[in-house]
């Protein structure tokens, strides 16, 4: 009898411990939708007077990002946790996107400000959705998307951000992330990581050149266009000169490789 009455009273005890914990789950968890909602309405108050409709799908994607930015301190971007979240985030950033006029630029701010730190543009501790642990399929998607927003950047306008001191700071990150992330698919393919080298597979691939091109183009647009507003001018002089180097000793090992070809 008493053993019967010690386990309802065991049962007793951990349903109040069960419920009393998901009461401070669910507390912490509204807490944090409130808080989110009202910083989010703070911090986007002047985003939201112009294209109210974009804006306000932009603002429920950032509220994913912080949601998945709160459990990462729990799980890895690539738990299974994080996919609905990660589903809703993608969502309305594409909705967000259809809203917006076709020469606005104002989703690539808003793809830096949720997608920068998750795919490794900026330092991560995190990994598992970083460039380099992308398959093949989506490492060449987010290849391919960082090119066309290399792309518009320097012909675009911003319709609700005011960041024009920042457009040609952004252009040479992503460019940085775009030949980084090509670097890494060429990698793949060498058979001995010894005596191979991504970039140098990067340079000798003729097929490479077009783009390459194309993005000295779009570097210069854009210099011309943002540095007389651009934050830090000197620093991003220097950057902006370094990449064009780049770019053009691209196209000097090119020449000199069918040289040596046709000698």
């Amino acid at each position: 009898m008493k053993n019967k009455i010690n386990k309802k009273r065991i049962i007793k005890i951990l349903l109040g411990l069960f419920f009393a914990l998901a009461i401070i789950i669910a507390f912490n968890v509204a807490t944090i939708i409130i808080q989110t909602n009202h910083s989010l309405q703070k911090d986007y108050t002047h985003e939201m007077t112009k294209n109210s409709q974009s804006t306000q799908e932009f603002i429920k994607a950032m509220k994913y990002k912080i949601y998945i930015s709160k459990l990462h301190k729990y799980a890895s971007y690539d738990n299974f946790l994080m996919k609905p979240l990660f589903a809703k985030m993608n969502y309305h950033f594409e909705k967000g996107k259809e809203n917006l006029p076709k020469d606005s630029i104002d989703d690539i701010i808003w793809w830096r400000l949720l997608y920068d730190v998750i795919y490794g543009l900026v330092y991560n501790d995190d990994k598992s959705m970083q460039y380099t642990n992308l398959n093949s399929e989506k490492l060449q998607i987010l290849i391919d998307e960082i090119y066309e927003m290399i792309g518009r950047l320097p012909y675009g306008n911003l319709e609700n951000f005011q960041m024009q001191d920042s457009l040609l700071e952004i252009m040479l990150n992503l460019s940085d992330f775009y030949f980084n992330a090509m670097f890494e698919k060429y990698e793949r393919s060498c058979i001995d990581k010894n005596d191979c080298s991504g970039k140098k597979l990067y340079y000798l691939d003729k097929n490479n050149s077009h783009k390459h091109e194309k993005i000295y183009i779009y570097l210069k647009d854009g210099y011309d266009r943002y540095i007389q507003n651009s934050a830090m001018q000197n620093i991003i002089k220097s950057k902006y000169n370094q990449k064009l180097l780049e770019i053009i000793n691209f196209k000097f090992n090119e020449t000199q490789n069918e040289r040596n070809k046709n000698e």
